[in-house]
């Protein structure tokens, strides 16, 4: 991975740890962050699996340096 791609993927990690800063259950936060976004996503009728199988792609890109 080229500094650049580590840079990135440093900053994504750096972005869900301040998204998780204060809870001691972090597995049980990532579940209610993503019920909140199925809620949001039915509430404007997005089709969560679709965009959940997208962002799947778009890491492993990420993790590969490819983005």
């Amino acid at each position: 991975m080229n500094a650049t791609a580590r840079k990135e993927l440093n900053r994504h990690v750096k972005n869900g740890a301040d998204i998780m800063k204060g809870h001691a259950d972090e597995p049980e936060l990532v579940r209610d962050v993503l019920a909140d976004l199925m809620h949001y996503c039915t509430a404007k009728g997005i089709d969560f699996t679709r965009e959940l199988d997208s962002a799947e792609r778009h890491y492993t890109a990420e993790q590969a340096g490819d983005v």
